[in-house]
């Protein structure tokens, strides 16, 4: 009998930690892979603890950046230093519906939600929104950062 509860506890340890990495989401996912150069100087403000930059839904290219565009922060906290997450707001979601950049912090002009980017929640601390900003893959290899999303 204990044999088979600690294998049962074990599988349900192991289904747990496995879930660990998905992400409670309204946002509608989506596949892509953006890399910046952190040289170029529109991504300067990146150099600094708890700054910001955001990205538009498509670059020049037509290719895509997240579902609604990038906010990407500079943060002691990642792994990577670096968090990014969607801009579409939580609270309404869709393409139109974006916060900005500000800091540590993204603000949704519409519904005035604010959100907390430096610790890599991307959890709203005041507004309307309940839901945390979908937070995306950042990898760095030399002066390239990639922020990157594949569905399964």
């Amino acid at each position: 009998m204990f044999k088979i509860w600690i294998t049962s506890f074990t599988a349900v340890l192991l289904f747990l930690s496995s879930c660990k990495d998905k992400i409670n989401s309204n946002i509608p996912t989506v596949n892509f892979n953006v890399t910046i150069n952190l040289t170029r100087p529109e991504y300067a403000a990146l150099l600094g603890d708890g700054q910001s930059i955001t990205l538009p839904t498509f670059d020049n290219y037509g290719r895509r950046a997240g579902y609604a565009g990038l906010v990407i922060i500079k943060s002691s906290f990642a792994s990577s230093g670096f968090y990014a997450f969607d801009r579409c707001c939580t609270y309404n979601p869709n393409e139109a519906h974006q916060v900005n950049a500000d800091g540590a912090l993204a603000v949704c002009p519409v519904d005035s939600s604010v959100y907390v980017l430096i610790d890599g929640s991307g959890i709203p601390s005041t507004g309307p929104a309940t839901l945390p900003l979908r937070r995306y893959n950042v990898s760095v290899s030399g002066n390239e950062l990639s922020v990157y999303q594949y569905a399964n």
